[in-house]
């Protein structure tokens, strides 16, 4: 004889609630910021983020990319800030790589911005005056922090969780714009982390105690930009206490983007932790 179990409103109700509990609130917060969970990504091209005049006396507008995911309805997002490399004298913000780590990191769910800055007319003229080139795109990288902290609101960014960093001349300029004199006071902005691609520091001394962490990828071969700014970096880092994960390329050269998916699976992890993840450790 089967017996019948009868089940009352309540408790339809109870296992209703059960489950609800039980299942992740947000499904797509769960993995943000690790995973690719946004499939669709929308791209902001040719923002103004300020203006400067060259070293020939020109007025140059000063443009960046906004990449974001689509259908996101997180309040404020972690923000990544991208300067591409080109030896002070070449390069764009819409360079390969840049737009590659943009989209790859905008479908993490961070709000990626990717900036043009003001370079030298060749690079004899950087040889000439590289402190200049230096000077320059500090000064427009640091333009570039204020405008994130004047439109965080519009573009839902939160500038208190970012993250610097960029190739070779980028590179030197967000490890500049992290930890040398030119280091970035903007109101609200607050560096949580730097990423390095074969760049370096003109004097690893001004880095401190209480300096955001650092990840260094450089290759053991580079001809342009020796290994030996990477090692120092890291050294300074290890001495003063800061948080450094150095990856160094054997046999690599200079900027090599080769095995870009690699590095992304070593900062993703790197990031969350230190960024993301900073109020929780």
């Amino acid at each position: 004889m089967t017996r019948m179990l009868m089940r009352s409103p309540y408790h339809c109700l109870i296992v209703c609630l059960l489950a609800l509990i039980s299942e992740p609130a947000l499904a797509i917060d769960s993995n943000r910021y690790v995973d690719e969970i946004f499939s669709r990504i929308s791209i902001v091209s040719n923002i103004v983020y300020g203006k400067a005049a060259t070293v020939t006396g020109e007025q140059e507008k000063l443009c960046l990319d906004l990449y974001a995911p689509e259908e996101d309805t997180e309040a404020s997002r972690a923000v990544i800030f991208l300067i591409h490399g080109g030896g002070f004298y070449k390069g764009d913000k819409q360079d390969v790589q840049m737009a590659t780590l943009a989209t790859r990191f905008a479908r993490r769910g961070y709000v990626v911005l990717s900036i043009n800055y003001r370079l030298m007319p060749s690079k004899s003229d950087v040889s000439v005056n590289h402190t200049n080139a230096m000077r320059m795109a500090a000064e427009d990288a640091n333009a570039g922090l204020d405008w994130v902290s004047k439109n965080r609101l519009m573009y839902r960014m939160d500038p208190s969780r970012l993250v610097i960093g960029g190739g070779s001349a980028g590179a030197f300029t967000s490890l500049i714009i992290a930890y040398g004199p030119e280091r970035n006071l903007i109101r609200d902005v607050r560096i949580r982390a730097v990423i390095d691609f074969w760049g370096g520091l003109p004097r690893t001394e001004s880095m401190k105690r209480g300096d955001p962490p650092l990840i260094i990828i450089h290759g053991t071969d580079d001809k342009i930009v020796p290994c030996s700014y990477a090692e120092r970096l890291n050294t300074r880092a290890k001495e003063v206490g800061i948080a450094c994960e150095f990856h160094p390329l054997v046999g690599s050269g200079h900027a090599a983007w080769g095995e870009l998916d690699t590095y992304i699976t070593w900062i993703v992890p790197f990031l969350y932790r230190y960024v993301i993840n900073v109020g929780q450790r």
